[in-house]
């Protein structure tokens, strides 16, 4: 009977184990609260930024949240870059500095904060990680010219 007993919560066991072990995990992305952050993190590795504006009030904001930043393939290209969040209610001085004129925005910038490229509106997590996996990951020449050009 014992035996019995012991067989069955050892099934199980493994019946939970394997569950947990073929779902996959959460997309895990590092997000920044301000470019300044962001920015001397990047100088020291010479990677691009990608500032997302937002606002609580946009809809697509929401989803691009909750069903394309927590999708793991945005996760895996997202590694490329160093994230902002950037609330355009919060932070209208940034959002005038980029132009953001429509929510959600996608702002993708060399180390210091210079803009490469852009994206508007809402746009679905295969085809962001796609668009990120294309653009470069190593900003040195960006970062160079930026410093000449601030010279």
């Amino acid at each position: 009977m014992i035996r019995k007993y012991f067989r069955t919560v050892l099934v199980v066991i493994l019946i939970a184990t394997t569950r947990l072990a073929g779902s996959p995990l959460a997309a895990e992305v590092h997000w920044y609260s301000t470019i300044e952050e962001a920015s001397s993190e990047a100088l020291k590795v010479n990677k691009p930024m990608h500032l997302d504006f937002w606002a609580d009030w946009c809809a697509a904001c929401k989803v691009m949240e909750k069903d394309v930043y927590s999708d793991n393939g945005f996760a895996d290209a997202a590694d490329r870059f160093l994230a902002v969040r950037i609330d355009y209610d919060k932070k209208t001085a940034i959002a005038r500095k980029y132009g953001v004129e429509a929510l959600p925005t996608l702002v993708f910038t060399d180390s210091y904060g210079g803009e490469l490229f852009r994206y508007r509106g809402f746009i679905d997590a295969k085809p962001l990680a796609e668009l990120m996996r294309s653009l470069p990951n190593d900003v040195s020449e960006f970062n160079k010219l930026n410093r000449i050009l601030a010279k």
